[in-house]
């Protein structure tokens, strides 16, 4: 009797369990639960902040509720505190920026606006989906002031000579990631 291929991806106390195998998976899930506790073993509707709705074999995945919480909570932290702790603010969204001030804070609003405005983007998957990995690229020409080296999402090793020099480097940076 051959058998079917099932995965399980288990991040902490979340899970995921798909497959081919229908049997196989009915066994493994009443396994699982006879083992330990778990809830919420119907379709999957929602894993690590990604809510997956699903119609017979289509998929949309995106990221709606977690943008949402995050723009509530943004709002909330920003009617809670003075114009002073706005460095709090910015500091308690963006959790990367070491010393943060108000072009920080104009920054973050713009940042808000557009995740306002893309909340309902996601990724669409279908079996007539197509299976090319498209890659996008950007550079800004000799952004760094101290340097003048372009940055791609992080600097470049060499200093380019104009901006189509940089845009080339960020293209090379972007197709080396996928080698």
């Amino acid at each position: 009797m051959e058998h079917g291929t099932i995965l399980l991806l288990l991040y902490v106390d979340d899970m995921i369990i798909i497959g081919d195998d229908i049997v196989g998976l009915s066994s493994l899930k009443q396994f699982l639960n006879r083992q330990f506790e778990m809830k919420g073993l119907d379709l999957l509707s929602y894993f690590l902040g990604l809510e997956i709705s699903q119609d017979s074999s289509v998929y949309f995945l995106t990221q709606a509720k977690y943008t949402s919480d995050l723009l509530a909570f943004s709002s909330l932290v920003y009617l809670t505190v003075t114009r002073p702790a706005i460095a709090y603010v910015v500091h308690i969204v963006s959790q990367f920026m070491a010393v943060p001030r108000s072009p920080h804070y104009d920054a973050l609003v713009c940042i808000l606006r557009y995740l306002k405005g893309t909340l309902f983007h996601g990724l669409h998957y279908s079996p007539h989906s197509s299976l090319q990995l498209h890659a996008f690229s950007g550079a800004d020409w000799a952004g760094d002031p101290s340097d003048r080296r372009s940055t791609t999402g992080k600097k470049q090793t060499l200093v380019a000579l104009s901006s189509t020099e940089a845009e080339y480097h960020a293209l090379a940076d972007t197709t080396q990631e996928f080698v």
